[in-house]
């Protein structure tokens, strides 16, 4: 079996526009869905070290392919890939020096077919080795950005409450904590929900991603993440919520109680998931037909936690 990832668009340039009711975000997406294509590409600047730790750089290109755009009942979907070009740096046997010798492979590709529900801004998509969440992330971003000039997005991985709230409580001893939040495609009363006050200082700042950062050098203790400073800052008592949905992601650095020191990602940790056969998963209805079933799990739940306080 193969898994199902899922990815929420988040329009952070517009999005306390979107609060006031001076933009909607059914129209940016309809924008959306008319602007999307497979003329654009969008680089990204790797910087690494070879094995003689002498700096290079090499470019990431991302571009979209056989798109396709379906309206069915009022609601849009595109059904497509998402492509990766990249350089392979590896080596050539040369048949007359009988040595090998470097080489650059300059146009080597690899594509990622993705399902894209514009209704629920949710993305799907099964990664590929070479080909993760996190390159997925980057470039669909990257491309909806270069595509919609006029616009700003974000993409999160939607994660797993109860995965992110097991490991946080099964933490031993937590030395440093970071959060990454940003403002959900909500209404003002969901937007109270989530935030609280904190939003309105985000607003009155015109803050549209905001990093929390805290660390303790006493190993022995830890942080207290239940102390009224970590708690009031980071709301720990609501993130779940908040990173399931893709509005953000947490990370700690922490000790187990054997003494052995580890690092919690929750987009690497706790990402949401549903399974599809790994025979059919590049069939496109096949993909599709397990992508909606999935997309309605993640709404059903949110109904649900809306009337459930």
């Amino acid at each position: 079996m193969a898994n199902i990832y899922y990815v929420k668009v988040n329009i952070n340039s517009e999005i306390y526009n979107v609060y006031k009711g001076y933009a909607s975000i059914s129209n940016i997406m309809d924008e959306v869905f008319e602007k999307i294509n497979d003329e654009v590409d969008y680089v990204h600047t790797v910087v690494g070290h070879n094995k003689k730790n002498q700096r290079f750089e090499k470019e990431d290109i991302y571009s979209f392919s056989e798109l396709q755009k379906l309206k069915d009942d009022g609601k849009e979907y595109i059904i497509g890939k998402i492509n990766r070009r990249y350089p392979i740096f590896t080596e050539e046997f040369d048949e007359e020096t009988r040595k090998s010798k470097p080489i650059v492979i300059d146009n080597n590709s690899i594509s990622i077919q993705f399902y894209f529900d514009l209704k629920s801004e949710i993305i799907t998509f099964c990664k590929r080795n070479k080909f993760g969440e996190k390159q997925f992330a980057l470039g669909f971003e990257g491309l909806l950005n270069e595509i919609m000039r006029t616009q700003d997005f974000t993409i999160f991985l939607i994660k797993d409450p109860f995965s992110i709230e097991e490991n946080l409580k099964l933490a031993h001893k937590i030395v440093k904590l970071k959060t990454i939040t940003v403002a959900p495609n909500a209404n003002e009363e969901e937007l109270a929900e989530l935030y609280d006050v904190d939003v309105k200082d985000m607003e009155t700042a015109n803050i549209h991603r905001k990093t929390s950062i805290f660390e303790s050098s006493d190993k022995n203790k830890g942080l207290n993440i239940n102390s009224k400073l970590i708690k009031s800052s980071l709301h720990l008592n609501k993130a779940y919520k908040n990173f399931q949905r893709g509005y953000g992601k947490l990370e700690f650095d922490a000790i187990s109680e054997e003494g052995s020191e580890y690092h919690y990602d929750s987009d690497e940790n706790s990402p949401f998931m549903t399974h599809i056969n790994d025979d059919l998963k590049n069939n496109k209805e096949y993909f599709m037909k397990e992508s909606k079933i999935g997309i309605q799990r993640i709404i059903t739940k949110e109904i649900i936690e809306a009337y459930v306080k």
